[in-house]
């Protein structure tokens, strides 16, 4: 199974883009995407238990180049067999 995203030692990188968007939406004229704040709450938890566990996981990541690679032979097969 291939691992998208960013080193290990990225983690900072990460928090620094969750706490811009945070402000962002904070300031952003559109109060919420949600309908109440309860849905806001649990999909601001689901998305950081996704974050912690992409954090913890040990697993190397993969190159840009070898992941569109593989996407682009699933793709083709998937085609291939469309094409059938």
């Amino acid at each position: 199974m291939l691992r998208f995203g960013w080193g290990r030692n990225d983690h900072v990188g990460i928090a620094a883009v969750m706490a811009y968007l945070v402000d962002m939406n904070a300031r952003s004229p559109i109060a919420s995407e949600f309908d109440t704040p309860e849905q806001a709450a649990a999909y601001e938890k689901w998305l950081n238990e996704k974050v912690a566990a992409s954090l913890a996981d040990s697993r190397p990541t993969v190159a840009h180049d070898e992941a569109t690679g593989h996407a682009r032979k699933i793709v083709k097969a998937a085609r291939r067999r469309k094409a059938c």
